[in-house]
Order: structure tokens, then C-alpha cells, then sequence
């Protein structure tokens, strides 16, 4: 039986930080499937669509309240890990009472977001 590959959405933020996320997941063995997404009225829409494993959302939405739409993340896809990045470490407690699984303050070490990111993918491969 073959196992469908890990998918990974990262949410936001500006051109520069994805094609960073993307390239540190890109080197992760489990070789999975990402995704990119930008704030928008179609995010929600997308993600029920996408239905991915793992969530990098990106604390940065113009026009929305990111906890908000992680808030909504997580009632669609409870099973859904997300790790959201956040500019204050003031703003941990309320994403995760927001239903993150990981909070990260933006300007990580690349072996602080591996950790977290390894720990998230064990979490979700059966």
C-alpha cells in the first residue's frame, strides 16, 4: 500500500520568507508535496480544498485576523497540524489557545524550525 505524500500549505508572508519555508522543507526526507498561499478571501476555501497535513501560517494577514482564520483552520481539519510564526512572543499564548500546535517567533534558526517541523510531521505520519 502506498502512502500518499506529506502536504505541507504555508499561509502569508512575504516572498523572501516562502521561498526560504520552502526551500528548508524542500530538504526534509519525506520529500513533501508544498504548497503556497497567499492572504486572501480565498484562503479558507482553499484549504478545505487542499485538505493539507501541515500548516505554516504566517501571522501577517492585511485584512483578516490570522487566529481568526486559524481558529477556522482547525474546526474544518482538526487533524491538521499548524505552526503559525508570530512577531512578539506576547502573541504565543493566544495562537495557541487559537488551536496552533506550534508558535514560532519570526527570525528562528533554521534547527529551531526543523525541530519544531520534525516534531509536527511525527505527529502527523501514522
Amino acid at each position: 500500500m502506498t502512502q500518499k505524500p506529506l502536504s505541507i500549505l504555508l499561509i502569508g508572508g512575504e516572498h523572501r520568507l516562502q521561498d526560504g519555508l520552502r526551500a528548508l522543507i524542500a530538504s526534509l526526507p519525506q520529500k513533501p508535496f508544498i504548497q503556497i498561499e497567499k492572504w486572501g478571501a480565498e484562503t479558507i476555501h482553499h484549504v478545505k480544498e487542499i485538505c493539507p497535513d501541515l500548516i505554516v501560517l504566517n501571522a501577517d494577514a492585511p485584512d483578516v485576523s490570522s487566529l481568526e482564520v486559524l481558529k477556522k483552520i482547525k474546526l474544518m481539519n482538526s487533524h491538521t497540524r499548524c505552526i503559525i510564526l508570530v512577531d512578539t512572543i506576547d502573541e504565543i499564548p493566544s495562537a495557541l489557545q487559537a488551536g496552533a500546535d506550534s508558535a514560532i517567533l519570526r527570525g528562528f534558526s533554521s534547527s529551531e524550525f526543523f525541530g519544531i517541523l520534525n516534531k509536527m510531521i511525527a505527529e502527523t505520519i501514522p
